[in-house]
């Protein structure tokens, strides 16, 4: 229903293949799957690529984007998805990463290509006001959150209790955080992954 958007489901697979068609309540599919282009292009720097494949792969996204988010009282945009396959929340961390990480490279593409330099600034004002990844309090140490609210039993609950993998998105793939993030930063990166390796939360 948004013109000249895109939604993937989770299961979208390769050649058109379609492995689950239900969206789980996820938006950051399309966005999360750009990773492989972008990857693609920094190793190679090929501007063919980048114009003809990457900025046109990104331009659906972010038009969903554009019109998904809600612009708060505080001129914050808020994004309502889920954080996880069922889940309902305000601000989750995988939405918020990979759509960041989309709006960089598009605005890249954008000025490298000479290209939509009025919708540069739309995208510039979304990757500017975007809603932050919510900090918790977990166990006397702050931690990033899944969400800053997550809906369930017909009421917002608050933060979701315990971290898990997926808020390490804006590390990877989002590539927002790493070596030259500030102290602070970097000491809620640790914080998360001790609660993620006490918990036993990785794969395997």
């Amino acid at each position: 229903g948004i013109e000249g958007g895109v939604l993937f489901p989770v299961g979208i697979g390769p050649w058109g293949m379609e492995l689950d068609a239900s969206y789980h309540n996820q938006t950051f599919n399309a966005p999360f799957s750009a990773y492989p282009l972008i990857q693609y292009y920094e190793y190679t720097q090929d501007e063919d690529f980048l114009r003809d494949v990457l900025y046109e792969y990104l331009k659906p996204i972010l038009t969903f984007l554009e019109a998904w988010v809600v612009k708060n009282e505080e001129g914050v945009y808020d994004i309502y998805a889920g954080y996880n396959e069922g889940s309902w929340a305000l601000n989750s961390v995988g939405e918020l990463s990979t759509y960041r990480m989309c709006l960089r490279y598009a605005i890249m593409a954008s000025e490298k290509l000479g290209m939509d330099a009025s919708q540069r600034e739309v995208w510039q004002d979304l990757l500017d006001n975007l809603a932050p990844y919510t900090v918790m309090d977990y166990n006397g140490m702050p931690v990033f959150a899944m969400a800053k609210d997550s809906y369930s039993g017909d009421k917002w609950q608050g933060q979701p209790l315990a971290p898990n993998r997926l808020t390490m998105e804006p590390v990877f793939p989002a590539g927002e955080f790493g070596y030259y993030s500030d102290p602070e930063t970097f000491e809620i990166l640790r914080n998360t992954m001790q609660v993620l390796d006490d918990q036993n939360t990785w794969p395997g």
